[in-house]
C-alpha cells in the first residue's frame, strides 16, 4: 500500500505537468480558431468572386450586368460581413484601362458606389445615382465564336482576433470568365 508522502508527490507532479501542458493546449486551440476564421474569409471571397464573374458572364452586355455582378456577390457573402470588403473591381482582363472599382456603402437606393444600376434613379433610365462604369456593359464583345472576357476581383481586409501574427491581412480573389456569346439577338 502506497504511503501518504508518495501520493502527495505524485499529486504535485500531476499539477506541474498540467501547468506545463495547459498553456500549450490553449495556444493550439486559439491557433486553430484563428486560422479557421481566416480560411473561412478566404473561401468566402473566392466563392463570391466566382459567383460575381458567373453573373457577369451571363449578363454579358446587358445594361444591368454590373449590378447583377454586385448582387451575386452580396448573395454569396450573405452570411459574412460586406463591410469588410474593401472593393470589388469589374474589368476587362484584356485591357487594363477598362475597369470599374465599386465600394459597398449599404445605402439606398443603390448599395454600391459608384452606382451601376441604371434603374436606381428616378423614372428616366440612367438617372442619378447611376454612374456609367469604365468597362461599359453595352460595349462588351459578345460575338461568337470568341466573345470577350470579364474579370471580377474582390479585396477583403481580414482582422485577426488575437493579433498574435498581425492585426489585419488584405486578400484579393480574382476570377476570369468568358462572356456568354449572343448568337440569337
Amino acid at each position: 500500500m502506497p504511503s501518504n508522502s508518495k501520493q502527495r508527490n505524485e499529486r504535485g507532479a500531476t499539477i506541474v505537468e498540467f501547468a506545463v501542458v495547459f498553456p500549450l493546449i490553449i495556444v493550439l486551440v486559439m491557433g486553430i480558431a484563428e486560422f479557421s476564421l481566416a480560411f473561412k474569409d478566404w473561401l468566402t471571397i473566392s466563392h463570391a468572386s466566382r459567383e460575381g464573374a458567373r453573373a457577369g458572364a451571363t449578363g454579358a452586355n446587358d445594361i444591368t450586368a454590373d449590378i447583377q455582378v454586385l448582387k451575386a456577390i452580396e448573395e454569396a457573402i450573405s452570411g459574412g460581413d460586406l463591410q469588410s470588403i474593401d472593393n470589388v473591381v469589374v474589368s476587362n482582363p484584356d485591357s487594363p484601362f477598362e475597369s470599374t472599382t465599386y465600394t459597398y456603402t449599404g445605402l439606398l437606393p443603390c448599395a454600391w458606389a459608384p452606382c451601376p444600376d441604371p434603374y436606381a434613379g428616378a423614372p428616366p433610365l440612367y438617372a442619378p445615382p447611376y454612374a456609367e462604369p469604365n468597362y461599359v456593359p453595352e460595349d462588351r464583345d459578345v460575338t461568337a465564336p470568341i466573345p470577350g472576357r470579364i474579370k471580377v476581383s474582390i479585396t477583403l481586409t481580414h482582422e485577426w482576433f488575437t493579433g498574435l501574427f498581425t492585426n489585419t491581412s488584405t486578400w484579393t480573389a480574382d476570377t476570369i470568365m468568358r462572356l456568354e456569346p449572343r448568337v440569337f439577338s
